[in-house]
């Protein structure tokens, strides 16, 4: 996944995920995709990813000074037929909550 630090938020009941990079979310992401396609009927097969833009706890897919657009580069590349050739890509909507 990408970042986490809701420790602002929440003080001394927060939570940080360290070692955001696009190769760990990319993996991260890999192993979701192939599990939900294992796992779920065609029709049930969803996975959501918390938080396009969440920049107050460094939860965020969106370009920065740190990585660029390499998050947004890599969730294409794997929920695009999951990065493999002849596999079929999971159908990708992005529904933006307000």
């Amino acid at each position: 996944m990408v970042g986490w630090d809701n420790t602002p938020r929440l003080q001394d009941n927060g939570q940080i995920f360290v070692n955001n990079h696009p190769a760990n979310y990319s993996r991260w992401l890999s192993a979701i995709v192939e599990r939900t396609r294992r796992t779920r009927e065609p029709e049930e097969r969803i996975v959501f990813v918390n938080a396009w833009n969440e920049w107050g706890e460094g939860c965020h897919l969106e370009p920065d000074q740190a990585f660029g657009r390499a998050f947004l580069e890599r969730h294409e590349r794997r929920t695009r037929a999951g990065g493999r050739p002849g596999r079929r890509a999971l159908n990708t909507r992005i529904h933006y909550r307000r």
